[in-house]
């Protein structure tokens, strides 16, 4: 069984993330690629052998064919054309974030719900390997209880990877600068990988660098229902490497997950022979990042989950709202959060 698959945006982010991975897709078939600028679609369609070109995203939802859409648009137009494609039918992979307001998110999962369709958010941290790794160990149980996690997530900023960068500096198309780009991944993963609920958010975000309408760095302080903590930090004024990281500290030992091509998951484990130190070299970091678009593919194939869905997507986009509106008032923030 094959999936037929329309493209909805065809910049940096479908090129250089998605088309690599749908490769790894035996079941994946490329067959509209969609773009106002008609070169860039163009361009896509050739680079997968051959797809129906189209200015219009509604001239590839009115097609039969196309069973699902990947969306790799700006952020204020996630929820509109996600609402659009789940109406006409069609299964929904989204770009993270998965939209810039909460009602927008809400939006998109009732529409989902409503037509029966998948609604999946990339939010492709999860399916790194070495963060797929350190959820392996953690779930284990080889920590015992975590209490703190410290998770970092910088690079330089999108002018650095694509040309199409002038909307992710614009508050009405983007949302939110570092933290709806950045910040987003590695909270995402981080409440994935504890499964618990955020009670609390307290948030620093401001343009330290830039001369634009949003953050270009951030720092966050989640506490959870337990009582324990969480913090990440995420920039685009990181240079001239991206600055990747995270620290988990549990009741048993630390595990750190580094930019180390040689030792990038080191595990300390306190136990009753002694100090135990275990290292993962078989996990590359940096490295690829996963396959997010052949997981999709995947479960619509196979008629199970998606590893990220819609109401995940929410609830990393609640954080990070919640981080804007701390920000902005000075103030923690008590989720659930009120817009």
């Amino acid at each position: 069984m094959s999936v037929n698959i329309a493209i909805l945006g065809c910049g940096a982010v479908a090129e250089k993330m998605h088309l690599p991975e749908y490769a790894q897709s035996k079941e994946a078939q490329i067959i509209a690629c969609v773009d106002i600028v008609e070169g860039k679609a163009q361009h896509l369609a050739e680079l997968v052998g051959g797809a129906q070109v189209y200015t219009d995203y509604h001239d590839a939802l009115a097609l039969d064919e196309v069973q699902a859409v990947d969306i790799c648009l700006p952020n204020y137009l996630h929820a509109p054309v996600a609402i659009a494609a789940a109406e006409a039918g069609k299964h929904i992979l989204c770009e993270k974030p998965m939209a810039i307001s909460m009602a927008d998110a809400q939006a998109m999962i009732d529409a989902a719900e409503k037509a029966g369709v998948m609604l999946m958010v990339r939010q492709s941290t999860r399916f790194a390997p070495p963060y797929s790794k350190v959820k392996q160990v953690v779930d284990s149980g080889v920590l015992g209880k975590i209490h703190t996690l410290r998770g970092v997530h910088c690079h330089a900023g999108p002018e650095f990877w694509t040309l199409n960068y002038q909307w992710f500096f614009t508050k009405t198309q983007a949302g939110g600068g570092a933290t709806l780009d950045m910040g987003i991944h590695i909270c995402d993963f981080i409440l994935w990988l504890v499964g618990k609920r955020v009670v609390e958010v307290t948030g620093f975000a401001g343009t330290l660098e830039k001369d634009i309408e949003v953050d270009d760095n951030v720092m966050t302080l989640m506490r959870f229902d337990d009582g324990t903590f969480a913090f990440f930090q995420a920039s685009w004024t990181v240079k001239p490497m991206g600055d990747t990281s995270l620290t988990i500290h549990g009741e048993k030992g630390v595990l750190r997950l580094r930019r180390d091509p040689e030792h990038p998951i080191v595990l300390e484990l306190q136990t009753e022979e002694g100090l135990l130190d275990l290292q993962y070299p078989e996990v590359a970091f940096p490295g690829p990042w996963g396959t997010a678009c052949g997981h999709f593919v995947e479960c619509l194939v196979q008629g199970k989950k998606p590893m990220v869905t819609g109401e995940d997507g929410q609830r990393a986009l609640e954080v990070i709202l919640a981080t804007i509106k701390s920000s902005a008032t000075g103030q923690t923030i008590r989720l659930p959060l009120r817009e």
